[in-house]
């Protein structure tokens, strides 16, 4: 497949390789100005001094994680001259733990079964600027632990890196390069209690050139892969490359509007041509959209999404699909200390089964934030998503399956001290279908902590 080699032509080589190339990253040491707000990126580096980094990483995935968070801690602590984090400092190191109850874990209608999740991670945050070019790197690895079933444990290793480049102050962008393991959510998984812990990896490229007055022109290449160790999911695994382009227009106070291009071509992965389940092996999907953010005063900003998705499959065009997606957002900040968004969204994406090629949400969802005092905050979430099952390949007297999903949840924020802050949320779910096995009633109640140093 093409895809497979530009997709291969992009990682290279091995992912022990990759993150060397991260934790070796040759990045100049000068003075730098303060960053009022750290971020949580990852930049990778100068590969004059990978290959005799990538040599010493052990080719087994266990020896490599224990090797790479070594290098971590020791380059974190031998600089350390601080006990606390610091805005000024370009390095940090971050950890945090949790405990999740969950009453209904494998999200069934029937026999639900609870669970108590405990978690801890820790990693790396570096972000060094230089001259007008800035790097950041962000690396966490995280250990869950299931109280009762333990068959789901699992390590996940995260990382971002990314290249803030400047060539002048009209052409700038990014070069960015991700990784992220996550557990496939049991809604989506039709009651199957297998763990399934999903690896998604992105690579981008970004340009914006800024042309004459508020007119900037936008251009953009990516490529991402996702793998699952459970095949065949209503999601299947795939890996695409896509190129986009664009335009923007700034105001002086601002306001931005932006119409983008974009294509993707793919090929789904581990997939069966099936004469029932017309899984495919490549698509192409177009993309037009037109994005406007809005101040409008003081304390009140709009922000909206208005786009047209098309998908085009080679061989199963049963399951081709289009349709319009969007969202609209309004954020309203009367004081300091309290602050209120309301967010409508429309989302289309692939869901492969018997009666349905793919899924369209709806979404509401309202989020007030109350600042207490100057380190409690509170919040609360409300929140209501209608999907609709469409594009089945095999005709059927049975109307197609609908959910309604609704979530709310209150939760409190403290900063206990400047790197140490407290959180703890309470969660209700709830699903109704016109499928009954697709019905079901959830309570997450959940605490955690966060340290940074």
């Amino acid at each position: 497949m093409k895809i497979r080699k530009y997709f291969e032509l992009i990682k290279g080589g091995r992912e022990t390789d990759r993150i060397a190339d991260f934790v070796n990253a040759d990045i100049p040491n000068q003075a730098s100005p303060s960053s009022k707000h750290p971020s949580k990126s990852v930049m990778a580096s100068n590969s004059s001094s990978i290959p005799s980094v990538a040599q010493a990483v052990p080719s087994d995935p266990a020896s490599s994680r224990a090797w790479l968070f070594a290098t971590c801690v020791i380059a974190a602590v031998i600089p350390a001259k601080h006990v606390f984090a610091d805005e000024e400092d370009t390095l940090n190191v971050v950890a945090g733990a949790g405990v999740t109850y969950d009453s209904n874990l494998f999200r069934v209608s029937n026999d639900p079964e609870s669970d108590i999740i405990s978690y801890a991670n820790v990693g790396l945050r570096l972000d060094k600027r230089y001259a007008q070019q800035r790097f950041q790197f962000d690396i966490t690895e995280t250990a869950s632990r299931y109280s009762k079933f333990s068959e789901l444990d699992f390590d996940a290793l995260d990382y971002r890196g990314a290249w803030l480049w400047h060539l002048s102050p009209r052409v700038s962008g990014t070069l960015s390069a991700s990784r992220s393991e996550n557990p496939v959510p049991f809604e989506d998984t039709l009651g199957i209690g297998r763990r399934d812990v999903r690896t998604n990896e992105n690579y981008v490229f970004s340009l914006d050139a800024w042309v004459s007055g508020g007119w900037h022109l936008l251009l953009g290449a990516s490529a991402e892969e996702q793998t699952s160790e459970q095949p065949f999911q209503s999601t299947p695994d795939f890996r695409s490359v896509s190129g986009e382009t664009g335009v923007r227009y700034l105001t002086p106070s601002g306001n931005s509007i932006t119409v983008t291009q974009r294509l993707i071509v793919g090929e789904y992965l581990h997939s069966v041509l099936d004469p029932i389940i017309s899984v495919n092996d490549d698509y192409r999907q177009y993309e037009g959209e037109l994005q406007a953010n809005w101040i409008l005063n003081g304390y009140s900003t709009v922000s909206g999404r208005l786009g047209w998705v098309e998908r085009k499959n080679d061989i199963a065009t049963q399951r081709d699909f289009s349709g319009p997606v969007g969202d609209l957002g309004y954020r309203w900040t009367p004081t300091d200390k309290l602050g209120f968004e309301w967010i409508a969204s429309r989302r289309i994406s692939v869901y492969q089964r018997v009666v349905s090629s793919y899924v369209v949400d709806n979404v509401l969802s309202f989020t007030p934030v109350w600042r207490a005092r100057d380190k409690v905050s509170l919040r609360m979430r409300l929140e209501v998503m209608e999907r609709d099952f469409r594009g089945g390949v095999v005709a059927s007297s049975v109307p197609p399956r609908r959910d309604t999903r609704t979530t709310a949840q209150v939760g409190a924020d403290w900063m206990l001290l400047r790197s140490i802050a407290l959180g703890v949320s309470l969660e209700q779910q709830r699903r109704s279908s016109n499928e009954s096995t697709a019905n079901y009633d959830a309570t997450v109640a959940s605490i955690n902590a966060s340290f940074q140093f």
